[in-house]
């Protein structure tokens, strides 16, 4: 259950921050996504040597050896990882599966995030666990599946016969392409690989205080079918891309950028902005939809911020406008209710601080107004609402200031 719950934690915020206790996790979606070849491999030979077993993604073939370096330590480190880890002993009596007339015993808990980044969970059965995680998957829905509660996580012991490795060319060889959620580090060949046994797939993640060990992702066979997927995207956005006209584009993007995992949002918004004053309607719906998750919303922010026209600029400032409306309607908290109780105050307590830092780096005159209503609007909410530990009227003054430094 351990890397579910750090998969929880990545599905209600999409972002990881990195300190000093924390050490790499496997990033599914950031390896599937990036890779430019995605093999089944087993090591031969040592010295960094594997042979592909079967090739899901790229120009390599079953039967082809090609030199991983450094593989053979990561191995090594982890099969001393997993020395002594012993399952879970079951606690208590197991849950009976969500689905509607089943009464199996719940063995799997999926995590899922949808519409305006709200999370949800259900408990399944295996054999419904793997029916809902493809439909997640046709569906583009982020999730995570760990053991339900009362049943033991799959214990990995470090096999190494078979592999799956995510990779990029570097020169005559290849490189791993994970960087395990922490955005600022290198690409680590120990988060760019998945341990496949008894038909279950296995990754690095980080246990606490900068512990790592083997856990439970996926079954080998759905992990397949979500590669598969985010290949065909990768195929779909860079159609898109090529279109030679960027009217042809925009709509097309526009879509990509709904997608449910951040990276495919990601690179849809980056050819969103290179689309320039055209995209500034499509950048303007994304910002208003509580559907989009806050992640995505703040890269749409900072899109409208980097076209930095007249009219991107008069979007930011419109959608404060509509944060200034909103929150001063918010003065009614009950005496136990806090602003991010309810999923809509967040979703739009993060709007409004992107909104906030995006006019911070890119100041309008017209924005004025909005950013000292919005700082009073937050001052006015009352104290048990947590408002006072919260960033907004900060935010709204350094914006401020921004302007005045014009």
């Amino acid at each position: 259950m351990r890397s579910a719950l750090i998969a929880l934690g990545v599905l209600a915020t999409s972002l990881r921050v990195a300190s000093a206790s924390c050490a790499p996790s496997f990033n599914l979606d950031e390896c599937a996504w990036t890779a430019s070849y995605v093999v089944v491999v087993a090591p031969e030979g040592g010295h960094g040597t594997v042979r592909v077993l079967e090739s899901w993604r790229g120009a390599l073939s079953p039967g082809d050896a090609i030199t991983v370096p450094g593989i053979d330590s990561v191995l090594d480190w982890a099969e001393s990882r997993q020395v002594g880890v012993q399952a879970r002993e079951p606690n208590g009596t197991a849950p009976l599966c969500s689905e509607s007339a089943c009464v199996r015993e719940a063995r799997r808990s999926v995590l899922f995030r949808e519409g305006g980044g709200r999370c949800f969970g259900r408990l399944l059965c295996d054999e419904h666990a793997d029916t809902f995680v493809r439909d997640l998957i046709a569906r583009d829905i982020c999730f995570a599946v760990g053991a339900a509660p009362q049943n033991a996580d799959p214990v990995a012991s470090g096999r190494r016969d078979r592999l799956v490795l995510f990779l990029d060319r570097e020169g005559d060889g290849f490189r791993p392409v994970g960087k395990g959620w922490l955005p600022y580090s290198s690409p680590q060949l120990e988060v760019s690989m998945v341990w496949i046994e008894a038909g279950d797939a296995f990754a690095v993640f980080d246990q606490g205080f900068g512990s790592q060990r083997l856990s439970f992702v996926l079954s080998e066979r759905l992990l397949r079918v979500y590669v598969e997927r985010l290949t065909a995207l990768r195929r779909a956005l860079d159609e898109v891309r090529s279109l030679p006209r960027a009217l042809d584009r925009v709509a097309p993007l526009e879509h990509f950028a709904r997608n449910g995992h951040l990276c495919v949002a990601d690179d849809a918004l980056q050819a969103l902005t290179e689309c320039g004053e055209l995209a500034v309607p499509s950048l303007g719906r994304l910002l208003a939809d509580r559907d989009v998750p806050w992640p995505v919303a703040h890269r749409v922010a900072e899109a409208l911020g980097a076209i930095a026209t007249g009219s991107a600029k008069s979007e930011l400032v419109r959608r404060l406008e509509d944060e200034v409306v909103y929150w001063k309607t918010r003065g009614g908290f009950g005496p136990d209710e806090r602003i991010l109780d309810k999923g809509v105050n967040q979703w739009h307590f993060e709007r409004a601080r992107t909104l906030l830092l995006s006019l911070a780096t890119h100041p309008d005159e017209k924005g004025k107004t909005a950013l000292i209503e919005i700082g009073s609007a937050w001052r006015k909410l009352p104290e048990s609402s947590g408002a006072t530990t919260m960033c907004i009227p900060e935010l709204a003054e350094r914006a401020l200031a921004a302007l005045e430094k014009r």
